[in-house]
C-alpha cells in the first residue's frame, strides 16, 4: 500500500519555477517532473491544483551553482532549453538546466552531480594544442578526440568554452619522445598530417602523432605503446638485402615483404627509416641451405629473380629466393618449408608425398598438374594434388564418388586431417600460398 509523509513531517517549498507552494509527498507512483521533463518516482514536490511535480534533485536545485566542472564563472538554473545540449554528456537538455551565459556552457543538473573525479581529485592540464586550461572529467559517453580524430570514452581532458575534448592518452603525450621502435632520433609531437600515414599501422595519421623529420618517420601515439615485443625484448638484425640495422617489431597489420614481395602480417623487421619491412621468415633465412628438395647441391640466398620462377610452385620468384647455379634451381624461401608429407582428407588412409612427376589432373580441383605436387599410389592407382590444394580444406558438400573433389577413399572413414597446421614454418607457408596463389 501506498504511504505519504506524515503532514508533521511535510514540508513546503517556494520555487521560482511555480507560483504556487509546492508540498514534499512520497509514494511509489510514476511521475513526469516539470523541471526536466524525465520521470520520476518517488519523493516529490506537488502543487496538486496545478498537476505540477518536481522530483526531490530539480526541487532543490540552487539558483546559482559553482562547479569544478566549469570553474571559470558560476553557473545559472534556467528552464529553456532551445535546442541546447549537455557540454558532459552530449545529451539534449530538456526544462531545468545550468548555463554560463558568457561560455555557453550547458549541462545538466544531475550531471553536475557525477563523482568519478570528486572536484579535489580532478586536474586541471595545459597542452600545446589548445589555447585554455584543460579539465579533467569522467563520463561514460562517447565523445571525439580532438587531439587524434577518434572516438573515446569515458576519462577525457575538455574546455567546455570551447566544446574542445582530448582522451587521456593525446593528453598527456610528451612533446618530445624517445622510442625503441625509433631508435636513431627522438620523435616530436606535431598536429598537421597533411596526408602522412603511419609507419607501423600503416593507417593515416590525422591530429597528433610523433614525427621524425630527419628521418620522415610518422608514428600515432597509440601505436608507440605497442607492448607486444618490449624495448627489452626486441631484437636488431643486420641483413644483406638492407644497409641499416632492422629492428623486430609486432604489429597485427598486414605490410608488403620487401624480401619475397607478398603480404605480411604480425611479427616482422622493419626499417623505419626506409620504410623497409622483412617478414619474420625472409629475415632469418640462411645465406645457404640444404634441401631434401634439391639434395645434389647446396642453395645460395639471392635477390635478383630476372623473370625466373620457382621449380616447386611455378609462380615468378620476386626478391629474396633461394638458387643453385649448377643445376639452374630456383625456389622460394616459403617453399623449402613444405613438408616431405602431408594427411589430406581426399586421401585419409595413406600420406601424400612431395614429388614431380609427368602432368596428371589434381584430385582437388581437376586442373593439370604440370610439376611438383603431392602424389599416392595406391594399389596402382595415383592421386595428386597440387602445393595449394593440399593446404586447402575440400569445399563443404563433397561425397564420396568419382566427380571432381571426391574423396579417395578406397573404403575408409572419410577423416578431416589438418595436423600439419599446428608446424609453424608450415602455417607460414599455408598463409603464403592461400594469400598469394589462390584465385
Amino acid at each position: 500500500m501506498a504511504t505519504s509523509t506524515t503532514p508533521q513531517a511535510s514540508r513546503t517549498l517556494d520555487h521560482g519555477l511555480h507560483p504556487h507552494p509546492l508540498l514534499e509527498i512520497s509514494n511509489n507512483r510514476e511521475f513526469r517532473c516539470n523541471g526536466c521533463n524525465t520521470l520520476g518516482q518517488g519523493r516529490r514536490y506537488r502543487c496538486s491544483g496545478c498537476d505540477f511535480d518536481l522530483h526531490e534533485r530539480c526541487a532543490t536545485c540552487p539558483a546559482t551553482l559553482s562547479s569544478h566542472l566549469h570553474p571559470s564563472h558560476p553557473l545559472d538554473l534556467v528552464c529553456l532549453s532551445l535546442g541546447r545540449v549537455c557540454d558532459l554528456c552530449r545529451e539534449e537538455v530538456r526544462g531545468l538546466y545550468y548555463r554560463c551565459e558568457p561560455c555557453g556552457f550547458d549541462i545538466h543538473p544531475l550531471c553536475t552531480d557525477l563523482p568519478a573525479i570528486p572536484p579535489q581529485a580532478s586536474r586541471t592540464l595545459n597542452h600545446g594544442s589548445h589555447p585554455h586550461p584543460l579539465l579533467e572529467i569522467y563520463i561514460n559517453q562517447k565523445f571525439g578526440c580532438d587531439g587524434c580524430n577518434t572516438l573515446g570514452q569515458g576519462r577525457r581532458y575538455r574546455c567546455s568554452g570551447c566544446d574542445f575534448d582530448l582522451h587521456e592518452r593525446c593528453a598527456t603525450c610528451p612533446a618530445t619522445l624517445s622510442s625503441h621502435l625509433h631508435p636513431s632520433h627522438p620523435l616530436d609531437l606535431v598536429s598537421l598530417s597533411l596526408g602522412r600515414v603511419c609507419d607501423l599501422c600503416r593507417e593515416e595519421v590525422r591530429g597528433l602523432y610523433y614525427r621524425c623529420e630527419p628521418c620522415g618517420f610518422d608514428i600515432h601515439p597509440l601505436c608507440t605503446d605497442l607492448q607486444a615485443i618490449p624495448p627489452q625484448a626486441s631484437r636488431t638484425l643486420n641483413h644483406g638485402s638492407h644497409l641499416h640495422p632492422l629492428l623486430e617489431i609486432y604489429i597485427n597489420q598486414k605490410f608488403g615483404c620487401d624480401g619475397c614481395n607478398t603480404l605480411g602480417q604480425g611479427r616482422r623487421y622493419r626499417c623505419s627509416g626506409c620504410d623497409f619491412d622483412l617478414h619474420e621468415r625472409c629475415a632469418t633465412c640462411p645465406a645457404t641451405l640444404s634441401s631434401h628438395l634439391h639434395p645434389s647441391h647446396p642453395l645460395d640466398l639471392v635477390s635478383l629473380s630476372l623473370g625466373r620462377v620457382c621449380d616447386l610452385c611455378r609462380e615468378e620468384v620476386r626478391g629474396l629466393y633461394y638458387r643453385c647455379e649448377p643445376c639452374g634451381f630456383d625456389i622460394h624461401p616459403l617453399c623449402t618449408d613444405l613438408p616431405a608429407t602431408v594427411e589430406h582428407a581426399m586421401h585419409p588412409h595413406q600420406l601424400l608425398t612431395l614429388s614431380r612427376g609427368e602432368p596428371r589432373k589434381c584430385a582437388v580441383c581437376q586442373q593439370v598438374c604440370d610439376s611438383w605436387r603431392y602424389t599416392s599410389h595406391c594399389n596402382g592407382c595415383p592421386v595428386d594434388v597440387h602445393l595449394k590444394c593440399a593446404f586447402q580444406e575440400p569445399a563443404q558438400g563433397s561425397r564420396t564418388g568419382t566427380g571432381p573433389g571426391s574423396p579417395h577413399h578406397h573404403g575408409s572413414r572419410r577423416k578431416k586431417i589438418y595436423s600439419f597446421l599446428a608446424e609453424t614454418a608450415v602455417k607460414a607457408t599455408i598463409n603464403y600460398f592461400t594469400e598469394n596463389f589462390s584465385s
